[in-house]
């Protein structure tokens, strides 16, 4: 991995981690345009950006995460119940869904599919409700959104939309979605790790911890970019932004 690599999947990392227009599906087409080639290494790289990434939540919502600890133990129910679909998923549909990556008009499409319903969520997600109030159903179908996980789809996206359409407040939702980030994140990072022999893996020094560096910071930003667009009714920036790099990836791959 050079330095102009590790720049372009930071980048890539962490503006798409949080923002809803799906990172996995980013991770994967810049792989591809890039030319690289080695999958243990390119999993082994793929899981360190998501741990930068998980590092910027757990900083940016520490508070929340203490109040948690301190008694917040329906929320934290929740969390746990919508955690369970993403599990089952993984647990049934890995292969299916690893090959995926390898489809970049495939993933392409589901970006086009993403914007489309980041768009109907913007337009019809008009709830108040907040989680403590809200019934367990719920939580456990925003949980099923985040099972939806075929790269194109962001994982962002699915469960703030779909938590805007069950009637959540939408900062509600926002916090909710990446609070959920946490176990999954962390589920899928060990859950792949077990696949990579470590010994062999031999990652530059310099631009590992470029990326890291800059994933974690790009995250924290991305963060706070997607409450303040969610809130302010500007999630159609998401929307167009997907359905047209979509659709310009769709028309590249199919004719080139």
């Amino acid at each position: 991995m050079t330095y102009l690599e590790a720049t372009v999947l930071a980048v890539v990392q962490g503006l798409t981690e949080f923002l809803p227009i799906s990172s996995s599906g980013h991770l994967a087409l810049a792989e591809h345009l890039l030319g690289m080639k080695d999958l243990e290494r390119n999993l082994t790289v793929t899981l360190l950006l998501h741990l930068a990434s998980l590092a910027a939540v757990f900083l940016y919502y520490r508070r929340r995460l203490w109040e948690f600890v301190g008694g917040r133990r329906r929320e934290f129910a929740y969390l746990v119940l919508a955690t369970l679909p993403i599990v089952a998923v993984g647990a049934l549909l890995e292969k299916r869904i690893e090959s995926v990556h390898g489809m970049p008009a495939l993933i392409c499409a589901m970006l086009v599919v993403n914007g489309v319903f980041l768009w109907a969520s913007d337009r019809w997600g008009r709830g108040t409700q907040m989680l403590a109030d809200a019934p367990g159903w719920k939580a456990l179908v925003v949980g099923l959104a985040q099972g939806l996980r075929l790269p194109g789809l962001s994982r962002s996206g699915s469960t703030i939309g779909t938590g805007w359409l069950v009637g959540l407040d939408r900062a509600e939702a926002v916090r909710f979605s990446f609070l959920l980030s946490i176990p999954a994140v962390l589920g899928a990072v060990v859950w792949k790790s077990r696949k990579i022999d470590f010994r062999t893996i031999d990652l530059p020094w310099g631009p590992t911890i470029l990326a890291l560096a800059l994933t974690f910071a790009l995250s924290l930003a991305s963060i706070r970019v997607v409450e303040l667009l969610a809130t302010g009714r500007k999630w159609l920036v998401f929307a167009v932004y997907s359905v047209v790099v979509g659709g310009a990836g769709l028309v590249y791959f199919l004719v080139f």
